[in-house]
């Protein structure tokens, strides 16, 4: 077997490429160069910007966090179908962790730059490649979200477990399945007693943050009009990189939603049904945990995005979400139409799959800072 069809055979059982056609992985084994790395080299620098992303085909590397006191804390030991720098590689943030080799390792690379001028030419390969990382995303979050609830419920024998699966983890890797990637790991360690019911959980699993300068949406009255709806989106710098046309025809596609102080939007447990992003007011988003208490997890605010998860990977809604506010405004996209953007081979649904998956990732990385802290 050449060299180059161990390459493509390699990146073809790696789950971030799961349904890529034999010409897309020959296109992937064409961009992603061969590296070698001695032990003790640091590949990636915590808080550094995502300048690639790297397949481990040979070789062990661990990844660390600095701890609030300092100290760096051992996430995980990561082998041979190891993913790493693809989260940094998709919203362009700075590294969650430190990644250094333990051994002599060999890797395929690609640049950041090869990945910008695929984005920029909507090739479908690429396209796909961030749908498979979005559905990983949202397994992620959902797993965040379980062990958190875990966490709530008996916080001391999920540290001391924890404990035990890191020094564990020096005689046995985390990522024995090819296609685990660095950011699944997370640090509990410094967690403490379950705060009460009515504390914010740093777990988002309901919505994104939402932009720092809070965006304005004017419903006007009567009939809702897509020309508000398309002014609105405008201001949200996560749709920056969408274009024109593209915006217009998403906002084509979206209703508003008006909701009174305490009504429900949707409740955990049920099947999704739309994808929302905050217009106007406020929405709270609750979530019952095992011990039948019920938790505040976040406030959400205009610009904030929630509802993908359970569309995406066909679960249950995670959490419930109330109106806070008489004025509170969604704009909703219909799971029909979501599927389709989902489903499309456009550059619209190119852009709408990035976004989707710019979000999910910002707010793991928004809930794993939460638990550092």
């Amino acid at each position: 077997m050449s060299s180059s069809t161990q390459k493509a055979a390699f990146i073809k059982a790696i789950g971030l490429f799961d349904g890529l056609r034999p010409g897309e992985i020959a296109r992937m084994a064409d961009v992603f160069k061969p590296v070698q790395y001695a032990p003790g080299e640091v590949i990636v620098a915590e808080g550094s910007v995502g300048e690639a992303m790297w397949l481990l085909e040979r070789g062990a590397v661990e990844v660390h966090r600095a701890a609030p006191d300092g100290a760096q804390r051992l996430l995980a030991t990561l082998q041979r179908g190891a993913v790493i720098g693809e989260m940094a590689m998709l919203d362009g943030q700075p590294c969650s962790a430190s990644v250094t080799t333990t051994e002599p390792c060999a890797m395929y690379r690609v640049d950041a730059a090869e990945f910008v001028r695929m984005r920029l030419s909507f090739e479908p390969v690429l396209y796909k490649i961030f749908r498979n990382l979005t559905m990983m995303l949202c397994e992620r979050l959902r797993s965040f979200n379980e062990r958190l609830e875990l966490m709530r419920q008996d916080p001391d024998t999920v540290v001391q477990n924890r404990i035990d699966h890191l020094r564990d983890s020096q005689e046995q890797s985390l990522a024995t399945a090819p296609g685990m990637t660095m950011e699944f790991a997370f640090e509990v360690q410094e967690i403490g007693p379950s705060t009460n019911t009515t504390a914010t959980s740093p777990s988002l699993m309901g919505s994104s943050a939402g932009p720092m300068v809070k965006p304005v949406y004017n419903p006007g009255t009567g009939h809702p009009d897509p020309s508000l709806m398309l002014d609105f989106l405008r201001q949200l710098p996560i749709f920056l990189s969408m274009l024109e046309a593209d915006l217009q025809d998403l906002s084509m596609s979206l209703l508003e939603m008006r909701y009174r102080d305490g009504a429900l939007i949707c409740q955990q447990g049920e099947r999704g049904g739309d994808f929302y992003i905050v217009a106007a007011g406020k929405v709270d988003v609750q979530r019952r945990g095992g011990d039948n208490v019920t938790r505040h997890l976040a406030t959400l605010e205009p610009g904030a995005m929630f509802g993908a998860v359970s569309l995406i990977d066909g679960g249950e809604r995670s959490a419930t979400c109330i109106a806070r506010s008489d004025d509170t405004t969604l704009l909703a996209l219909s799971r029909r139409d979501f599927d389709m953007l989902w489903n499309a081979n456009s550059p619209l649904a190119f852009r709408f799959i990035e976004i989707i998956g710019i979000d999910l990732a910002q707010r793991l990385r928004t809930a794993a800072s939460g638990v550092d802290r």
